[in-house]
């Protein structure tokens, strides 16, 4: 089973999309700040994280820069997420650090499950690729 580390500091978004993901099948655990999802992914088996940006303790860049440092975590697919607006070289930077999605709040189901497909179909050369 595919693995989801949903990590957002906002309780009412968190469990909205953790509970999107567990109907669509995907195993999912969740962290409300930057070091606890850094905790998870040095633990678990993590296959995806939706990480948002503006995040306590350490924001979503420190957390994408830390996990893309370990090349143990090449396999795992970063969805950026956040609600502040998103210039095209916002989305460029954040790619170009390891990023391989980017989603904007509000957030719909349909966007979250469709992005998550999405990069998870990408090969490694693929996201390498596409940056």
């Amino acid at each position: 089973m595919t693995t989801v580390l949903v990590v957002e500091d906002r309780s009412d978004t968190r469990n909205m999309v953790v509970e999107a993901l567990r109907k669509s099948g995907y195993a999912v655990l969740e962290a409300e700040d930057g070091e606890k999802a850094l905790e998870i992914v040095g633990s678990k088996n993590v296959d995806c994280i939706l990480l948002d940006i503006l995040l306590p303790k350490k924001d979503g860049g420190q957390v994408l820069t830390a996990v893309r440092a370990n090349k143990k975590n090449d396999h795992i697919k970063i969805v950026m997420i956040t609600a502040a607006k998103a210039t095209p070289a916002t989305i460029r930077l954040y790619k170009k650090n390891g990023a391989n999605g980017f989603l904007l709040k509000p957030l719909q189901v349909k966007e979250i499950r469709d992005e998550i497909g999405r990069v998870l179909k990408m090969t490694k050369k693929k996201s390498a690729h596409s940056l």
